[in-house]
């Protein structure tokens, strides 16, 4: 073939390769198709593949990478672990919200939801916007061997700390718990599971305790009753006791049991004894069992010795009945009353001053007994 013709075959095959180079070019920025059934697609401006679906940038709005659709408007996407296992799918939802769940033990877990604003853990359907949902514990946290783990802190819109909820153990092996728990289900409250007290805290002190033998403590590290106050107790509404009379610690060199009758010792300052004496002048109150109030300090060699109110007292019926509303005064019996005989003087009954322990509120006819007592010395 003449030289000039074929120089000239060759640049015409030369402009043809050309032009169908620029084809390829061009079509590179539409979707070319995998197969020829159109169900995969890829385009090469974005690298999106879809399955199922003719637009995996969902119209230009989202420029996703991997798209599968079905018919029912939901979508799933899932990761495979050697091509072979699955490991977590993404879910989208028709009504927009997603789930993301893994694959453990050969069945699948619900993991994160989305939904309207609310975010769900273990929940497809969150009713706030943080909702943990599922088996206890739902919130653990765990970090290095110290002696303190914060477990939640509260802040303000400034991202001011202004609470803490926590966690406090021995190089982390402790079981000493702060913020509010639950304990088996048996009850709920700030508290410990052991031996360890709570304490309130003031500026780094502290002021409060809840000692482990269910005594509270203000001012004190180690309360001895249910309430122990050091210090001073205002109370501007009432008091309500069982019991209904107030007594006060008085120190005696006998052993008193309650009921018994006592007068002040004159070989002894401030000590009371049993009285032994009919219409003693020294009469000092009745001692109790279990008073509303008791004032001052209890101690070895003390009793507690009822002034004011109504209270059991040892009474001896032998030389006169007791009825109620007569006046009782101490017999010759050691720490036992009697009723009070009147004396007429200028026609008029009058009981002797002095001696009288309280008006009885109970009757007695004959022998000894206990009688409930409204005490009013005079």
């Amino acid at each position: 073939m003449h030289a000039t013709v074929k120089k000239s075959m060759l640049r015409g095959f030369a402009f043809a390769a050309l032009a169908a180079l620029m084809t390829l070019l061009n079509a590179g920025s539409s979707r070319a198709q995998w197969a020829t059934n159109g169900s995969h697609i890829n385009n090469t401006n974005a690298g999106s593949v879809g399955i199922g679906t003719s637009d995996p940038l969902q119209g230009g709005a989202v420029a996703s990478k991997f798209t599968v659709a079905s018919s029912d408007d939901n979508s799933t996407a899932i990761a495979t672990s050697n091509g072979t296992l699955p490991r977590f799918a993404l879910n989208n939802h028709a009504d927009g919200s997603w789930t993301m769940h893994d694959y453990v033990g050969n069945k699948w877990h619900i993991g994160i939801t989305q939904q309207s604003g609310n975010v769900g853990f273990g929940t497809t359907n969150p009713l706030s916007q943080f909702h943990l949902h599922g088996s206890s514990p739902l919130l653990r946290v765990s970090g290095s061997a110290t002696d303190q783990h914060l477990l939640v802190g509260f802040y303000d819109n400034n991202s001011t700390l202004k609470g803490l909820m926590g966690y406090l153990g021995a190089n982390g092996t402790g079981a000493r718990y702060t913020g509010i728990i639950n304990v088996a289900g048996d009850y709920e409250g700030l508290g410990t599971i052991n031996a360890t007290p709570v304490y309130f805290f003031i500026n780094g002190a502290p002021t409060h305790i809840m000692a482990a033998n269910g005594n509270v403590g203000i001012g004190t590290t180690a309360p001895a009753a249910k309430l122990d106050v050091a210090g001073d107790i205002r109370v501007s509404g009432n008091i309500n006791a069982k019991y209904q009379d107030v007594a006060e610690w008085v120190p005696s060199t006998q052993k008193l049991s309650a009921g018994t009758v006592v007068v002040l010792d004159t070989q002894h300052t401030n000590h009371v004894l049993a009285s032994t004496s009919a219409y003693d002048m020294r009469v000092a109150g009745v001692v109790s069992a279990q008073p509303g109030i008791s004032l001052g300090e209890g101690g070895e060699g003390k009793t507690l010795v009822a002034t004011t109110g109504r209270v059991k007292v040892k009474v001896d019926a032998t030389r006169a009945p007791i009825q109620i509303g007569d006046l009782i005064v101490t017999s010759d019996v050691a720490g036992v009353a009697m009723k009070s005989e009147p004396i007429t003087i200028g026609g008029r009954q009058i009981h002797a001053p002095g001696t009288i322990i309280g008006k009885a509120l109970e009757s007695l006819s004959g022998g000894t007994g206990e009688i409930l007592v409204l005490l009013s010395l005079q």
